[in-house]
């Protein structure tokens, strides 16, 4: 737990740690419950999403491999650490072995979302080399709600902790690094919504939301939503509105992986005119497939399956400092 309340004060842990009991529980049944109603979910409403997990989940956890097999899938690390400051050589390994225990289990994962959205240029460089098509680990901040979010000093912190952008800084679209697609994640997420800013009524996270969906509409943007699943009962009756609108109007609504490859085609195709890696001067020519204004990318990251996933990853780190004496 160490990463995700790096920024918080005393209390702030012991917050999260209240909220991980209950999210989670001791065993993984009530995340297998959460996982399987958003499946029913997605599927009733003919949405497609992209999932991601530490590969070391999959071991052992049978309904999660099942779960996965019906969504575009992603790697969250081999484990859930912070890569902003590992070495290349444990970066490599790491996806090495990620990419081995994905394939092992029948799943195809094509991209990567680093833990807590923390990367490094070797890591980039790393996922290059083994092949993932796509990176989903910066973030595009929208300042929505009718007030300056960024201001408030829960926000701010989470802000410089992922290193986020602002949308009114930066386009929220892909952008090419090193061969690698990068698709930033939008927020809020419901983490900096529920768990920082404690709104948990359906109609203020809808009208967040539809904000953001709002703006990027206009701006012929890209807005991933993330939805951790241990959330989803929380988030469900604002996310059944939200894709309505994305429904009724031309939003085109893929999964990160299929983004991805649209967005390589459509950069191959151009002609070569200084850095085609750039997206400036794109704005405005038809950005998204079938004259879509906008896209929509559904997403989720399963951090662990209970309470004792996120022990065991805490007492492993901890071994790991002790070992090269930090």
């Amino acid at each position: 737990m160490k990463g995700a309340t790096r920024s918080r004060g005393g209390f702030g842990k012991l917050g999260r740690a209240f909220s991980i009991i209950r999210n989670y529980g001791f065993s993984s049944h009530r995340l297998e419950e959460s996982l399987d109603s958003f499946r029913r979910f997605l599927q009733d409403n003919n949405c497609p999403a992209t999932f991601a997990c530490p590969s070391t989940l999959l071991k052992g956890s049978e309904g999660l491999v099942a779960f996965m097999r019906e969504f575009d899938v992603a790697i969250h690390g081999m484990e859930h650490v912070d890569y902003r400051n590992v070495t290349a050589e444990r970066i490599e390994s790491d996806l090495r072995q990620a990419i081995s225990d994905f394939e092992s289990v029948g799943l195809n994962p094509s991209g990567f979302r680093a833990p807590y959205l923390r990367w490094n240029r070797d890591m980039i460089k790393a996922l290059a080399r083994s092949g993932l098509a796509y990176d989903s680990s910066t973030s595009v901040f929208w300042n929505v709600g009718g007030r300056d979010l960024a201001s408030q000093k829960e926000v701010r912190k989470v802000l410089d902790f992922y290193s986020s952008e602002y949308e009114a800084d930066t386009p929220s679209l892909p952008r090419i690094e090193d061969g690698v697609v990068r698709l930033p994640v939008s927020l809020p997420d419901d983490e900096m919504l529920i768990e920082r800013l404690a709104i948990g009524r359906p109609e203020d996270l809808l009208a967040y939301w539809l904000e953001m969906l709002k703006k990027s509409y206009e701006k012929s943007e890209l807005l991933v939503l993330q939805i951790h699943p241990e959330r989803f009962q929380i988030c469900e009756e604002a996310l059944a509105p939200l894709l309505e609108e994305v429904r009724k109007r031309n939003i085109w609504n893929a999964t990160l992986r299929e983004v991805a490859s649209w967005w390589t085609e459509m950069i191959e195709a151009m002609p070569a005119e200084g850095d085609a890696t750039e997206t400036r001067g794109l704005l405005d020519k038809g950005l998204w497939p079938q004259d879509h204004q906008s896209a929509f990318c559904l997403t989720g990251d399963i951090d662990a399956m209970s309470v004792g996933d996120f022990l065991r990853r805490t007492v492993s780190r901890g071994t790991k400092n002790r070992i090269r004496g930090a």
